[in-house]
């Protein structure tokens, strides 16, 4: 929002592991100062629940949000959605550590050893969309979101 209009429509975000949320801003909002953020839930029951930050914030550039050498992740993660385990599979440059995260970027847990594939028992997690960081024995890390249910 821009005083009490609204710029642009957020549907995207990336949770991130500092306890928060990257959002995908689209490239046709204006650069400035004074925007504000209103946080409205999706659900139409809530509808009347919404919350602007008395924070301003400041657009200074943009970026693709993907680093030039970056490649497509060598690292799968099933079942998608999960119920009671992941399994974490990187056959080409193996799993050096695991990171787990909750939906509110909380690490849960870490995990190190050798292979090219990694079993977690999430049964003891809530329903919800967790954040799987991966690193390879060449030192590159790849994110994965993790869905369980029960």
């Amino acid at each position: 929002m821009l005083g009490s209009s609204v710029v642009t429509t957020i549907k995207d975000s990336v949770p991130a592991a500092a306890q928060g949320f990257l959002w995908k801003i689209p490239a046709s909002t204006p650069i400035g100062k004074d925007y504000r953020i209103r946080i409205t839930p999706r659900e139409a029951q809530y509808a009347d629940v919404a919350v602007t930050s008395p924070q301003s914030v400041e657009i200074i550039d943009f970026t693709t949000g993907v680093a030039r050498d970056e490649q497509p992740s060598p690292v799968s993660i099933m079942p998608q959605p999960a119920n009671d385990a992941l399994t974490l599979v990187n056959v080409g440059s193996g799993i050096r550590t695991v990171q787990l995260f909750s939906p509110t970027g909380e690490l849960l847990s870490e995990e190190s050893g050798s292979g090219t594939r990694r079993t977690i028992n999430v049964q003891h997690l809530a329903p919800g969309t967790y954040i799987v960081r991966v690193q390879d024995y060449l030192g590159r890390v790849f994110t994965h979101q993790a869905v369980i249910l029960r």
